[in-house]
């Protein structure tokens, strides 16, 4: 039971910003060897986001018209007709654009919007 303490030592210093990474060191500890007669760590909930913002990409096809692209884009982000029609034109000149950059969760809205009409879209961390 006194490699409790240990074992955190070594993991804050391995890890210091690793405040998620104690929890779950706490947790196992906890479910395997439970300490008798002694009342358990408190759990840690902690929420974080872990690197880049993902990125909804929409790529450039010969079916589609214009003003039905602006539109979609438009239903799937939010944005102004100014932004769509400008990521309209540089999904045609580029071949592809970022139509969306944020929360995975988001751009997998985003991107099934865009699909309704049979654009092709893919989703980049």
């Amino acid at each position: 039971m006194q490699n409790y303490g240990i074992i955190l030592r070594v993991c804050a210093t391995l890890f210091p910003r690793g405040a998620i990474f104690l929890s779950v060191v706490c947790r196992i500890i906890a479910v395997h060897h439970p300490m008798p007669n002694e009342q358990l760590l408190p759990q840690l909930e902690v929420e974080t986001t872990v690197g880049m913002p993902a990125k909804c990409i929409l790529y450039n096809d010969d079916w589609h018209t214009f003003d039905e692209v602006i539109v979609q884009i438009v239903k799937a982000t939010g944005c102004s007709i100014e932004d769509a029609e400008r990521l309209t034109w540089e999904v045609h000149t580029n071949g592809k654009a970022a139509v969306y950059e944020g929360a995975l969760s988001e751009c997998l809205r985003v991107s099934s919007i865009l699909e309704e009409i049979a654009l092709h879209t893919s989703i980049e961390m």
